[in-house]
């Protein structure tokens, strides 16, 4: 199961290694532009009211950290 996973993750993150054609690359910036703007837009839109900047920052900053770790594992187990 895990190889299945690990196949179809390595399938999807081919296309996104560096490319030199700059279409392609603006192409990227306005991509990763507009995804950070939906992310940024479902946040606002998410958060419940009465929520300081300071937890919202502990948030993203713990969720962040807790992908950086699990995608750390993955490649230790030579699974990613």
């Amino acid at each position: 199961m895990f190889e299945i996973l690990a196949n179809l993750i390595e399938k999807n993150l081919k296309r996104y290694q560096k490319t030199n054609e700059p279409k392609e690359r603006k192409k990227e910036f306005v991509q990763v532009l507009l995804w950070s703007g939906v992310g940024i837009v479902s946040i606002v839109t998410y958060v419940p009211r009465g929520t300081s900047i300071t937890q919202i920052i502990l948030a993203i900053g713990s969720f962040l950290l807790i992908l950086y770790l699990a995608i750390r594992a993955l490649k230790y187990f030579k699974i990613l």
